[in-house]
């Protein structure tokens, strides 16, 4: 075994790996002996994969606080070696091994250290190039741009990025070279536009007045809170979709809007409307759609038995990733509060995010979310005070409704003809919500059938006379019919 200054590194830099690349080489040069030597190394290092990585050393154990996805020490450089094990020898298990460390090297993300070979951006990105080259697959050609990109920044910024907590989520990279956070404007628009307008219309609706200040201001608190959440909707969508080249048509984004202001207006006004006369049981309300939220990715991670997430940051502790992502799933919490949010949080995937297009869970919110809106109207209606005295009910109940139920057509609209990734979806929308309509109804079948069953059972004893006698008949026929084939015979 090769060691460098007394150490047995498993790395393309100083280890193992290059020795075994370059043997491989020149593989038809060796002797048959020699050959077989290498592939017994090659599958000896193979074996001391640990999660799609490797150690730096022989006999060291990964950590996450210090584990290296580097070319020097990690999976980005080994993955040079099971290529070219694949080419001589065309094993498949030599190319899912180099797959494996380029889907590592994507996960984790982009290093801080710069953009060279050794530890940097490059070295990542020359996996990619690899993969292409192995596997002609679009996705990993699109993944060494991303990582081009990543260079013009530096060098255009004209100083030092911070690391990115994964490529496929959290920032965006303009061609202009300055990252941009979304999140912060998701946060502004759901955590501090959207009460402030719900404060401003329920003072509003109490004063019996609206001055051209508030109004204003009413105006611009609604268009942030829909402008956060088209922004969380294209990046649902560039999540999702990370590796294709995702352009969004104005038509799309003008469907958007459309659905998000419907939903969001009506939303904030049946609260408004229910605060305003039930001033007590708003409280249960809000607490009830807030913590069943916060709980409720919670609760699909307790049930997957998914160990914990361990790839938020290599800085942060148990403790601080367990706050980063309680934080997370508040404001999951927050945006389902007024709308349903794009971005579906799954603890137990690496990047967070579920990829997955859900229509049952999309059917189930709107299903719910519109018998929670004509209810708390109902309520309204039945206990308006003398300040809506002056206000048709029935026809602004009515006008509500319509509302959400336009900002649920919109959405169809967006998602049957205007989304920038609808051939991919594996059934469209109006099939989805026909399979989910289906299933429900399949629910309640069995219900029924068993009803029909139970009643079929229970006969009366005059059937049941009948069934005996008819049987009898048809025995006595038989018989009958047994003799006069004999005496025929």
């Amino acid at each position: 075994m090769y060691s460098y200054y007394g150490t047995e590194y498993l790395g393309a830099a100083h280890g193992l790996s290059s020795i075994l690349q370059m043997l491989l080489s020149y593989y038809e040069y060796l002797q048959p002996a020699d050959q077989e030597l290498v592939w017994q190394s090659v599958d000896f290092l193979m074996d001391q994969e640990q999660n799609s990585n490797w150690p730096p050393e022989l006999g060291e154990t990964i950590e996450r606080e210090n584990e290296l996805v580097h070319w020097c020490h990690g999976a980005p450089g080994i993955a040079y070696l099971f290529a070219k094990a694949y080419l001589v020898s065309k094993k498949p298990q030599y190319l899912d091994t180099c797959i494996r460390c380029g889907e590592l090297t994507w996960q984790k993300g982009l290093l801080k250290k710069g953009p060279g070979i050794c530890h940097g951006v490059a070295g990542s990105a020359y996996v990619f190039l690899l993969l292409y080259r192995l596997t002609g697959n679009s996705k990993y050609i699109y993944r060494a741009q991303r990582c081009v990109e990543v260079f013009y920044i530096y060098f255009h910024a004209g100083r030092v990025e911070e690391p990115y907590v994964s490529i496929t989520k959290k920032r965006q990279m303009p061609k202009d070279g300055y990252s941009e956070e979304i999140e912060k404007e998701v946060i502004q628009a759901f955590l501090g536009s959207a009460p402030q307008l719900t404060l401003q219309l329920y003072i509003c609706v109490l004063q019996q007045e609206i001055t051209a200040a508030r109004s204003i201001f009413m105006v611009l608190s609604l268009l942030s809170i829909v402008y956060g959440a088209l922004r969380c909707n294209i990046l649902a969508i560039k999540i999702k979709y990370d590796d294709y080249d995702v352009s969004v048509k104005p038509a799309a984004y003008l469907c958007i809007f459309l659905w998000r202001s419907f939903e969001i207006a009506t939303r904030v006004t049946v609260l408004v409307l229910f605060s305003s006369v039930l001033q007590i049981w708003i409280l249960p309300v809000v607490l009830v759609n807030f913590f069943g939220f916060f709980f409720y990715p919670w609760i699909l991670f307790w049930q997957s038995k998914s160990p914990f997430p361990e790839n938020i940051e290599k800085a942060l502790s148990r403790v601080g990733t367990t706050i980063v992502l309680c934080l997370l799933t508040f404001l999951y919490a927050g945006i389902n509060m007024f709308c349903w949010s794009a971005v579906q949080v799954k603890l137990n995937d690496p990047d967070l995010i579920n990829k997955s297009q859900n229509w049952y869970r999309l059917t189930v919110y709107y299903i719910l979310r519109f018998i929670e809106n004509a209810f708390l109207l109902l309520m309204w209606y039945i206990y308006k005070t003398d300040i809506y005295l002056y206000v048709c009910a029935p026809l602004l109940v009515l006008q509500l409704l319509i509302s959400y139920c336009m900002a649920v057509l919109f959405m169809l609209v967006f998602y049957q003809f205007c989304h920038p990734c609808k051939k991919l979806f594996s059934s469209s929308i109006s099939e989805g919500l026909l399979s989910c309509f289906t299933f429900l109804c399949f629910i309640c079948k069995p219900a029924k059938s068993t009803v029909l069953t139970n009643k079929a059972e229970v006969k009366s004893p005059e059937n049941t006379d009948e069934a005996w006698s008819s049987s009898k008949t048809i025995d006595s026929q038989k018989g009958n019919l047994h003799q006069s084939v004999s005496s025929n015979a």
